[in-house]
């Protein structure tokens, strides 16, 4: 469910500090299945590409990021960038990113250690992926693995920033905690995690303190690896101050 439509804070507050920011749709629901969501994403990833110095933007500075489901899109857009398997008709286009934004992102389809508040493994298997046989069985459980962003990062080497709410009960948190763990642990890129607590999920598509706590870190996060030309912290004006409160709130770097 969702719709590019569905334009948070987060989005209005970038494109007001004249970052160039492109909304993408994907396939919910097909006869094929899952990765159609997935290839989706790169034939729009291939589009801004080709196109995005029409509208001021640089095709070689692109973060991709995302809400929930667009979490995990996001995620292995940057892990699966130039495999001709997820590029059918386009194997030869370059599809990397220059960083990966999550928000209360989908990291773990396996969840074996039984997180989630709902069946995750039979839903995505049953309702999303459209294939046949148990979500237990050993082929699906290497679908959901090589599907998981949790087990993909191998050697990561773009930035990424994860942000999470601690009460979230759709996305487990877990699953983000460990993914930046597993992060810091194998991958040579920087990765920055915000927890916030008695955040819900994508507590940040709705005006309210932990938002707009949340739009001042992430745009600083992008103005420090992404943005050579503006500079964002003397648009942010005040609230560029304001970041430090954010250490009481589980900042780290």
């Amino acid at each position: 469910m969702g719709s590019k439509k569905i334009v948070g804070p987060l989005l209005t507050e970038m494109i007001s500090y004249d970052w160039i920011v492109v909304s993408v749709d994907y396939r919910l629901c097909t006869k094929a299945g899952y990765p159609t969501q997935l290839i989706d994403c790169k034939r729009a990833l291939r589009w801004v590409k080709e196109e995005i110095r029409v509208f001021g933007g640089d095709p070689n500075n692109i973060v991709a990021a995302g809400d929930s489901a667009g979490g995990q899109m996001a995620c292995l857009l940057s892990s699966t960038a130039n495999l001709p398997e997820y590029q059918p008709g386009f194997e030869s286009v370059d599809t990397t990113v220059q960083g990966v934004l999550g928000l209360s992102p989908v990291c773990n389809l396996v969840d074996l250690e039984n997180y989630s508040n709902h069946p995750c493994r039979e839903r995505f298997i049953k309702e999303v992926a459209l294939r046949e046989g148990s979500p237990e069985s050993a082929e699906n459980l290497k679908f959901l693995t090589e599907h998981s962003p949790r087990f993909r990062i191998k050697g990561a080497s773009v930035p990424h920033m994860m942000v999470h709410g601690d009460i979230d009960t759709l996305t487990p948190v877990q699953h983000t905690r460990d993914f930046v763990d597993h992060f810091r642990s194998t991958c040579t890129a920087p990765i920055s995690y915000l927890e916030v607590p008695g955040g819900h999920h994508c507590f940040h598509l709705i005006s309210s303190p932990r938002t707009w706590y949340m739009v001042i870190a992430v745009s600083q996060w992008l103005n420090y690896y992404f943005d050579s030309i503006h500079n964002i912290d003397s648009k942010v004006g005040t609230k560029g101050q304001q970041v430090h409160e954010i250490v009481e709130w589980g900042w780290s770097t």
